[in-house]
């Protein structure tokens, strides 16, 4: 028995490893919601700016194959923003009504 704990080990380890790794660079279009652009206009009539702030808020990015994700600095939703080529464009985060920036 001695003799298969360290492959029993090591099997596990990397089972371990590989779903951990699967999780973030396997992020897909399906795990993600698609961003609702919405114009400066837009913004600054229905979604003020936070006290206190000159600018909304950046999204983070989130580490994957792809890139392009980004994540609300409101809440944990995940948006796909490959589609939105212009940097600097405005995202509705639709579960908290709030607006961030895509880096």
């Amino acid at each position: 028995m001695k003799k298969y704990l360290p492959f029993v080990s090591a099997l596990v380890l990397g089972f371990f490893f590989l779903g951990s790794i699967s999780t973030v660079r396997g992020l897909g279009s399906t795990d993600a919601l698609m961003p609702k652009e919405i114009s400066k206009e837009e913004a600054a009539k229905k979604y003020p700016l936070p006290a206190g702030k000159n600018s909304y808020p950046m999204g983070v990015a989130v580490p994957t194959s792809t890139g392009g994700f980004f994540q609300s600095p409101y809440s944990s939703r995940i948006y796909d923003c490959r589609q939105l080529k212009k940097k600097g464009a405005l995202v509705l985060d639709e579960g908290v009504n709030k607006v961030f920036v895509k880096p």
